[in-house]
């Protein structure tokens, strides 16, 4: 059974702090990222963790859906880490 998705006080938290510094979307690259992507996605077990969050689009997380990152035609961050 798939998990549920809440906005938990910690992912708020960690949404807030990373996108603090109006980082760029690591799934594109654009400026103006607004939201935060899961990393190793929510459904598939992955944590509300600062470490699994990446600053996304909204309309690139959803693109993404809940596909493993290295599986998408989106290019990694500048860091070349996925």
């Amino acid at each position: 059974m798939a998990r549920v998705r809440r906005r938990t006080a910690e992912y708020l938290r960690n949404r807030a702090l990373l996108l603090a510094s109006h980082p760029p979307c690591w799934l594109c690259g654009g400026e103006g990222a607004d939201t935060a992507d899961h990393i190793v996605p929510w459904s598939q077990g992955g944590s509300h963790a600062l470490s699994n969050l990446r600053p996304a689009h909204l309309a690139c997380n959803n693109r993404r859906k809940d596909k493993p990152a290295h599986l998408t035609n989106f290019r990694p961050d500048s860091s070349g880490a996925w």
